[in-house]
């Protein structure tokens, strides 16, 4: 059963047929080092992959491409109309925003379909991946317990004992976020679409100050727009015949002491990935994506 469905991911049910997916990422350290449990056998995988197939709980979180099984989102029922969301995501399609992108599905998919009141998550302090990713959500750190659980033991038997974040969301913040994320997008496709988009350095092209850096991709700018270093405002455009803007870069530059957004327009993954390595490959520039919001 396919419960979402979102721009690069299906997200539905597990079956027994799920555990070699399954497997690869239990088995990974990295993966499984602030888990509960240790890296997992085929036969355990095996055996998980039935119980989860069992389990409202445990949604199977797959890329579109292929169907590949690539993570896990756990929601699950709390008292006082709450749920506590956690997520599970292979080592390999990290930094890709997979995990986001699944995470936001499932939490406004509890806050329209399922009335809850509030959505909860705990998660290490050492785990920085995780509760950045509930920050970008817009969840709101409630909470440090200090030194109040332990799920491995040392070598010589005692426990190793663990702080942990508590996370939170109401459903009233949520639908604020949600709106006001909204009407930003909105109004980012108003200004494309009054303005003529402007390549004046093709794919392919030299830089004109620094000759060794080659464009990936097209990229110009909006015609009649201001931006921060007085020309327009940038854009990244892509092969996509679409030509959706679904993900702004946000850049701050050291050397220009400046910070600016460029606009990605029909950019495939790919593509993004392009963008993403050329605005990060030195030590002064470095930036990130934002993607919009799929409802």
């Amino acid at each position: 059963m396919i419960l979402l469905n979102t721009e690069r991911l299906l997200i539905r049910k597990f079956t027994p047929d799920d555990w070699f997916d399954l497997h690869e990422y239990l088995s990974q350290a990295a993966v499984v080092r602030f888990e509960p449990y240790e890296i997992y056998t085929e036969d355990a995988s095996k055996r998980e992959a039935i119980t989860r197939s069992e389990s409202d709980s445990f949604w199977a979180v797959c890329l579109k491409d292929g169907g590949k099984l690539i993570g896990n989102i756990y929601l699950a029922k709390q008292e006082f109309d709450t749920w506590e969301l956690g997520y599970v995501f292979n080592e390999r399609y990290q930094g890709n925003g997979f995990a986001t992108e699944a995470a936001f599905a499932m939490v406004d998919f509890v806050f329209k379909q399922k009335n809850a009141y509030r959505v909860i998550a705990m998660c290490n302090p050492l785990n920085h991946h995780s509760w950045k990713l509930l920050e970008r959500l817009g969840f709101r750190r409630e909470g440090h317990l200090r030194r109040n659980i332990w799920f491995k033991k040392d070598s010589v038997g005692n426990p190793i004992w663990a702080d942990t974040y508590e996370y939170g969301v109401l459903a009233s913040e949520w639908q604020i976020r949600r709106s006001n994320n909204n009407d930003f997008w909105v109004v980012l496709d108003k200004l494309v679409s009054e303005s003529e988009i402007v390549i004046d350095r093709p794919k392919g092209s030299a830089h004109p100050r620094y000759p060794d850096f080659i464009y990936p991709l097209d990229y110009g700018y909006l015609k009649g727009t201001t931006a921060m270093d007085g020309g327009g405002v940038d854009v990244w455009r892509g092969s996509d015949p679409a030509g959706n803007l679904d993900a702004i870069m946000c850049i701050v530059d050291l050397v220009k002491r400046d910070s600016e957004i460029k606009l990605l327009i029909g950019c495939t993954e790919e593509e993004k990935a392009q963008v993403y390595q050329v605005h990060n490959e030195t030590e002064f520039m470095k930036g990130v994506i934002i993607r919009r919001d799929v409802a």
